[in-house]
């Protein structure tokens, strides 16, 4: 898969996210854990400032494990 493709299943993921937030809160939240792992590794060694953004990330980190997404 190449950067733009990538990028864009990326969004595609975040829309999906916001799309599923009402009526299936758990699949919005894989759709947006997905695409926060999806961006950190192409960033590539990233360390969140703020520490509720780290957690966030910690976190969609820790759910793609859990899935085997990783």
């Amino acid at each position: 898969m190449n950067d733009k493709q990538k990028l864009e299943f990326i969004l595609n993921h975040l829309l999906l996210s916001q799309v599923k937030l009402d009526d299936a809160s758990a699949a919005a939240q894989g759709h947006f854990d997905v695409a926060i792992v999806e961006l950190y590794k192409m960033i590539g060694g990233y360390e969140a400032k703020d520490i509720e953004c780290h957690r966030v990330m910690k976190d969609a980190i820790e759910h793609m494990h859990l899935y085997n997404r990783i």
